[in-house]
């Protein structure tokens, strides 16, 4: 997918790698989600990239101290970070019907934008079903260019080139982010493993509780232990414990 929107003009930033909120982890966590985010753009698609948006503190104007960390951690790596002006929640599905969340998105949107909210629009591609966000967009570009917008690149809204934003790698650094390429794949490939194992092991789980269940009723209804009769020996451990001795005895002997 990554390659894809490079080679069709888009532009890639980095959202760190496993999505945690940069401004509640330490300053060396955010820096690892950055780099390793980075290698992975890399090894993809043969450019490094400038741009970042925080998780969760994605407004184009932060207030607070956790707001402000993330962009003060990326700004010292050397990134540009893109906030958002307008949040149709779109990730919010609510299990609504996707005509409903689709007019609720292009609603929300066109009413932001009509109030001059901003100019940069979040919206996903991942995290559910994103039936109602395809939906949207089919109706919100048009409306939008229909009232003079223009879609555009962040490279030509900062004024800057796509080779400054998303610069390709010198042959050192490619080589480096090829053995990148491996580690990412050993990783992956290291993980599935162990998810597909982790998920064979519980089949295999209910695949003998499936074969014994059966077995059992049957070796009880083969061998009549249902109706066993014989001598049976109870062993009682206890140390000086006499009240509870005392009602343990009566308590199995009037046992069946």
């Amino acid at each position: 997918l990554v390659r894809d929107m490079v080679a069709q003009g888009h532009e890639v930033g980095s959202h760190t790698f496993t999505h945690p909120n940069l401004g509640a982890v330490t300053n060396d966590r955010a820096t690892l989600e950055l780099n390793a985010t980075q290698r992975a753009i890399e090894a993809i698609t043969g450019r490094s990239t400038t741009l970042f948006r925080p998780p969760y503190n994605a407004d184009s104007t932060p207030s607070t101290g956790e707001e402000l960390r993330p962009v003060l951690t990326a700004d010292r790596l050397g990134y540009i970070t893109v906030g958002e002006n307008i949040d149709p929640t779109d990730w919010d599905l609510n299990g609504e019907p996707t005509s409903v969340k689709t007019k609720q998105i292009v609603d929300t949107t066109l009413q932001q934008v009509a109030a001059g909210a901003g100019n940069v629009i979040l919206l996903h591609d991942g995290g559910g079903n994103r039936a109602a966000t395809v939906a949207a967009l089919e109706q919100l570009i048009p409306a939008l260019r229909a009232k003079g917008y223009e879609f555009t690149t962040l490279a030509h809204l900062l004024g800057k080139t796509k080779a400054e934003v998303m610069a390709p790698l010198s042959p050192r650094d490619q080589l480096l982010v090829n053995l990148d390429g491996v580690v990412f794949s050993f990783l992956w490939g290291t993980g599935a493993f162990l998810s597909s194992a982790f998920l064979f092991a519980i089949f295999l789980g209910f695949l003998r509780v499936g074969i014994i269940l059966p077995l059992a009723a049957l070796h009880r209804q083969r061998t009549g232990l249902g109706g066993y009769s014989g001598r049976v020996s109870v062993i009682i451990a206890a140390y000086n414990e006499v009240k509870v001795i005392e009602r343990t005895i009566p308590s199995v002997l009037s046992s069946d």
